[in-house]
Formats: C-alpha cells, sequence, structure tokens
C-alpha cells in the first residue's frame, strides 16, 4: 500500500502517534466522565449503551495502534479497522438519526435483533455425552437455562416498548415487517412505505465517510477477516503499517465527532478538560524539571 497520510496531521507537524495520543486523551476522558451516573449495557439506559458501545471502540483504537507500532501482523491489523468502521457504524446508525423516535425505535431493534440470534443459539437441545465431567455440565447447562430467561425478558420487553412506539400509528404495516425482521439497519420509516430496505455494510459505511473509494475499503477488510484468497496479497512495509496508522486516526476522529454531535461541542469538550488538564500540567512539570536539571 502506497503511504496515506492525513493532511491535517501533516500541517500541524504531528507524527501519527503524536496525533493519536492526543485525539485519544480527548475522546477517552470525555466518554469516561459522560458515562457517570449511566449504566452500561442496561436496555433502559441508551446513553449508557452508547458510551459502553464508546469504551469498547476505544479499547479496539488502542489495540490497533499498539500492534501498528510493532510494524507485524498487517492482517490482524485490518481485521481491526473493520471491527472499528462496523463499531462506529452501529453507533451512528443507532443513535445519529433526525429524532428520538427513530432513535428509539432503531435501539429497541437493536436490543431484540442481538437478543433474538442469542436465543437462538442457545435453543441447541445438547445432551450429556460424557466429554466433560457431570458436575461441569450440570453448571454450563444451568448457565445456558440461565441466559435463555434473560435474552426471553429482554425479547418481552422489547416487543412492549415497541408496541408503543407512535411508529406503529404512523404506518403499522411497515412497522410490522420491520419489528418482525429485528431489522434495525432498516433505510427510512415514514407513512407512505410499503416495504422497507435493509442496508448492508457497505452502505452503513457512507454513515462515516461520503468517499465511496473508502467505503469499499472497509468492506474490502472483509477479505483479511474471513481469510479470504486476497488476504494473501498483503504489504507489511513501513508505508503500510503508517497508514494502517492513519486510518485508525481517522476512525477516532469520527468518533469524537459524533460524541460532540450528540451531546453538544462545549459539554463534550468541558468533559474531556480535567483530563486534558492534568496532562499539560504533567508535561509543563516534566519540561521544568528537566530545565533545572540543566542549570
Amino acid at each position: 500500500m502506497s503511504r496515506i497520510t492525513i493532511p491535517e496531521m501533516e500541517a500541524t507537524g504531528n507524527t501519527p502517534e503524536s496525533a493519536f495520543s492526543q485525539i485519544m486523551l480527548l475522546a477517552e476522558s470525555a466518554t469516561k466522565r459522560l458515562s457517570v451516573g449511566h449504566r452500561k449495557n442496561d436496555l433502559t439506559d441508551a446513553v449508557g449503551t452508547l458510551l459502553a458501545m464508546g469504551q469498547n471502540f476505544l479499547k479496539q483504537a488502542k489495540s490497533l495502534q499498539a500492534l501498528a507500532e510493532q510494524e507485524q501482523d498487517a492482517m490482524s491489523c485490518y481485521g481491526l479497522i473493520r471491527m472499528q468502521a462496523d463499531n462506529l457504524c452501529v453507533m451512528y446508525r443507532i443513535y445519529a438519526n433526525k429524532d428520538e423516535a427513530e432513535t428509539t425505535f432503531r435501539y429497541l431493534l437493536y436490543f431484540l435483533d442481538g437478543n433474538r440470534k442469542r436465543k437462538e443459539v442457545l435453543s441447541f437441545d445438547y445432551q450429556y455425552d460424557g466429554y466433560c465431567t457431570k458436575e461441569e455440565y450440570d453448571s454450563i447447562h444451568n448457565q445456558v437455562i440461565s441466559a435463555r430467561a434473560n435474552a426471553d425478558s429482554i425479547i418481552e420487553t422489547c416487543l412492549r416498548l415497541l408496541d408503543n412506539h407512535p411508529y406503529k400509528v404512523l404506518n403499522p404495516t411497515l412497522f410490522q415487517k420491520i419489528v418482525d425482521n429485528s431489522n434495525w439497519k432498516y433505510e427510512s420509516f415514514d407513512a407512505t412505505l410499503t416495504k422497507p430496505r435493509k442496508q448492508n455494510w457497505e452502505d452503513l459505511y457512507a454513515l462515516i465517510d461520503i468517499r465511496p473509494n473508502i467505503q469499499s475499503f472497509y468492506s474490502y477488510t472483509s477479505q483479511y477477516v474471513h481469510g479470504l484468497s486476497n488476504s494473501l496479497l498483503l504489504g507489511e512495509s513501513t508505508d503500510d503499517f503508517y497508514s494502517i496508522k492513519c486510518f485508525g486516526i481517522s476512525l477516532l476522529g469520527k468518533y469524537w465527532e459524533l460524541l460532540n454531535s450528540l451531546f453538544g461541542k462545549q459539554i463534550v469538550v468541558n468533559a474531556a478538560a480535567p483530563s486534558v488538564m492534568a496532562f499539560i500540567r504533567k508535561c509543563m512539570d516534566e519540561y521544568l524539571s528537566g530545565k533545572k536539571s540543566k542549570e
């Protein structure tokens, strides 16, 4: 891969490492402070769920940069880029909407989809076959029963809340088709449509980058995730890893933009401020300490 750069980064004299550190400091500190008072992975706390997604996304960003720094295993790097792009698309698709009604609808469908799939996997009929101890089997069996009951409970709650959603009155036929298929990726909802269109991942990549060639690249990274033949055409030069780092920084920047869009720029900046100020104080202390040691 030819070296791909970020013009804004080079114009300010930053390296990929310094640019990543700066954006990560802002994004991580803002996400952490905005999470205060919210619950992770709780159906009743949509904001908490968003910020939990954000925390996972930031972990992936750190893993990508750490791996790219070592200039090895580009295949895993591309897998992480795909993971980050997909996670970012999910956040944009669920939360970056025209109004709260659409966000609530997609959010409930997202949980409905996940727990219907979870229940399907957990419904596999298996019997004790002697390949583990009876105690181990019983323990796993009880965990499966508990997890299946939890999935049932979440599905029931989602359906109950969806039943009271205004979209059911706006277009009952379209509403039911979308709910029956847990289709949180539907393209649009209005009173005139009779059939929903489900967006694919390449459609969703347009939410995070308007350039068709970049959308196509994110889709292409599935070659590396699934071990397809084109994954053998792999470059691992310094320029390749430089470009990988820049892709990671770009995705991190899109997450920062999403926070600003959803919460408001001033709120997000204020949330990040304490950590930024602490970092500045630390840098100043190190600078002054080094200056004194030279005198």
